[in-house]
């Protein structure tokens, strides 16, 4: 009966001993963005996480170093796309109260801003596109001038007979010239201004709260998994030890044996 009881005990002094833990839900939504289960891989990544950690100085704050910090941040956040309504629910679970709602509330902040990064970077990509399609056409504009400076030099702006001829296709080739010039430039604004309403917007519809009551997560981790089977494992030994013991070793009932009587002689 020792052992059972010994396994129970540690069972329950384990759980007794494991903090609380407290959880913060935010539920948000990116327009004109990523789709629901990007954006929850998104949340996730490397690149988010250590944004968050950084600003907020959980390194500091926990006393770990920057890459562990990132790590216990990942393992408290749990994010699932809900289909039906296009939000993301993002929950965070921490011993620290004011942890678990902080990092709630930053982690959608971080997410947007890593995306207008990258479109700002799209955005970098595309005007140097149109610059480079722009030059192009402004260095075929100038070679047509030139060729048209030339031949009126020589014949004049109005000749007459087959120069004629020619000095017009010149004029028509460099107006044409220029005004490509005019269209690209044109379109690099139109891009650039759609290219504004193309931004993704953040709406959060549920802001963060401070959980007041601790939570019970799903089990995890092999601390909680040891405490729960010792526990179990404790409890079924306890109760049926005694009836194996009594299995393996029935009582022996046995006759009585009687004494013979003494004769004195």
């Amino acid at each position: 009966m020792v052992v059972p009881l010994l396994v129970f005990l540690s069972g329950g002094l384990i759980l007794y001993l494991t903090p609380n833990e407290y959880q913060s839900v935010v539920l948000f939504e990116v327009e004109d963005g990523p789709e629901p289960d990007e954006v929850v891989a998104l949340v996730r990544s490397n690149e988010v996480i250590s944004r968050t950690e950084g600003l907020l100085g959980l390194n500091e704050r926990l006393n770990l170093d920057r890459e562990t910090a990132a790590r216990e941040l990942l393992s408290g956040v749990r994010v699932y796309a809900e289909k039906r309504t296009g939000m993301v629910r993002l929950e965070v679970t921490h011993r620290n109260k004011e942890i678990a709602k902080e990092v709630a509330a930053e982690l959608p902040p971080q997410l947007m801003a890593y995306l207008l990064e990258n479109v700002e970077s799209v955005k970098v990509g595309k005007i140097r596109d149109w610059d480079s399609l722009i030059l192009e056409a402004r260095d075929e504009a100038e070679d047509r001038a030139v060729v048209l400076a030339k031949l009126e030099r020589v014949h004049g702006s109005e000749p007459g007979g087959a120069e004629r001829a020619k000095v017009e296709r010149a004029r028509r080739a460099s107006i044409l010239s220029d005004g490509e010039v005019e269209r690209l430039s044109a379109m690099k604004f139109s891009a650039l201004a759609a290219g504004i309403n193309e931004k993704p917007h953040l709406l959060i519809h549920t802001a963060p709260k401070i959980s007041q009551t601790p939570v019970n997560p799903k089990m995890k981790g092999e601390l909680n998994e040891l405490a729960v089977t010792s526990l179990i494992a404790g409890l079924i030994c306890a109760l049926s030890l005694p009836y194996l013991m009594e299995l393996a070793f029935p009582p022996r009932i046995g006759r009585v044996r009687k004494e013979e009587p003494v004769i004195d002689l």
